[in-house]
C-alpha cells in the first residue's frame, strides 16, 4: 500500500473508530432512538431520559465529535439535537 492509501485508510479507519466509541453507550443508543423522529429540544431529550442536563450535554458532545447529529437553537435560546 503507497504511503497516501495507508495514510486514507488509517483516517478512515480512525473515523470510524470514533463513531463505534461513541454508539457503544446505552445512554447514546436511547439519544438516537429519541432523535429519529425528529429534532428535539436537549431540555426534552434531559426529560425522557430522567438525567441532568450536564450528563446529556456529555453524551451529546460525543454524538456530535462522532458526526452522527447536528445542534442549533431555538427561540428563548434552547439548544436542539
Amino acid at each position: 500500500m503507497e504511503k497516501s492509501g495507508k495514510a486514507r485508510y488509517i483516517k478512515i479507519m480512525n473515523e470510524l473508530v470514533t463513531i463505534f466509541k461513541a454508539l457503544s453507550d446505552e445512554t447514546r443508543l436511547r439519544i438516537v432512538k429519541l432523535l429519529e423522529k425528529g429534532e428535539l429540544c436537549v431540555c426534552d431529550i434531559t426529560a425522557a431520559l430522567d438525567m441532568v442536563q450536564p450528563k446529556v450535554s456529555f453524551h451529546l458532545c460525543a454524538l456530535k465529535d462522532a458526526g452522527l447529529l447536528k445542534t442549533g437553537s431555538r427561540a428563548g435560546g434552547h439548544t436542539t439535537v
